[in-house]
């Protein structure tokens, strides 16, 4: 399907990106704060909690035959700037094929909602960006910024290829690049027509940094907290899911895209202690073969 033809490009893209920097790029840069403001080439780019930041889908843009996008927008300057920038915004809220699932008909701008919103703070206004159906799996449980050991439900951290500033290199992934998701498909709402939408994620970056549930982290990236197609109803946005029958497509580290069922054994407790989160996980010492 092209749904599996568009991970494995992006597959390709992330093994160039890995060739020519000796690891995966980073979940997210985190060039900008909580609260205050930074400065960066003498503009003074003020503090929110909803503030942009470039995400690991901008990073492989010019392996994706995006190289002219790429150099425009800048991604070694705050993001925030770029948003500020009408000719720059142009290209962030472009539609780009490779990012969609043909069988997501979603809108190509992103809906207008809290956590699926851009925040220009140079000029203090909210902006859309363009849908992504593919986000970087973060985490067996809850999407988190950090890298660590799940050692309790109050103590969550990320396990997988993708956090805050990550530098992840397939070396790391100790379970085996066969046995590790790096990508996995969101829609954009739900065919049951629940309220919880999942609003698919966002191209180019990310639209905060803060704690909590770090909902906003989550328009790049996706966790184990819920069962695949999300049948909980309840933080789909944090979720992986398609409208393809009775699964989902995921990106593993060796480049192959494989077809999970909803039915694959998961467990959504704090514990990293079921199939798809040994899959989630890059070094959990669980490698699974037979999935």
């Amino acid at each position: 399907s092209q749904c599996k033809n568009n991970l494995k490009q992006i597959g390709l893209a992330l093994h160039n990106y890995h060739d020519n920097y000796r690891m995966l790029p980073p979940g997210y840069v985190d060039t900008n704060k909580n609260s205050g403001s930074v400065t960066e080439d003498g503009v003074t780019i003020p503090g929110h909690f909803r503030v942009a930041n470039w995400a690991w889908t901008a990073f492989i843009m010019p392996f994706l035959d995006q190289g002219p996008a790429y150099d425009k927008v800048n991604v070694n300057k705050n993001m925030v700037r770029a948003l500020a920038d009408p000719a720059k915004l142009q290209i962030i809220q472009a539609a780009l094929p490779v990012f969609r699932c043909p069988s997501d008909d979603g809108p190509n701008l992103n809906a207008n909602v809290n956590d699926r919103r851009f925040r220009d703070t140079i000029n203090n206004k909210n902006v859309r960006g363009a849908t992504n159906n593919y986000v970087a799996v973060n985490s067996s449980n809850e999407v988190r910024p950090l890298f660590g050991n799940v050692t309790s439900s109050s103590n969550h951290r990320a396990n997988g290829a993708f956090f805050r500033n990550s530098s992840t290199a397939f070396r790391n992934i100790k379970d085996g690049t066969s046995n590790t998701m790096l990508v996995g498909e969101r829609i954009y709402e739900k065919s049951d027509g629940s309220n919880n939408r999942p609003y698919a994620g966002l191209l180019w970056g990310i639209n905060g940094r803060f704690g909590g549930s770090n909902s906003n982290m989550a328009s790049a990236h996706g966790g184990g907290l819920r069962k695949l197609n999300c049948p909980e109803n309840n933080a789909c946005r944090r979720a992986f899911l398609s409208h393809h029958q009775g699964g989902v497509h995921f990106l593993f580290a060796d480049g192959s895209v494989h077809f999970i069922s909803e039915n694959i054994n998961h467990n959504t407790d704090w514990a990293v202690n079921s199939i798809l989160e040994y899959l989630m996980a890059i070094k959990d010492g669980n490698p699974i073969s037979d999935f």
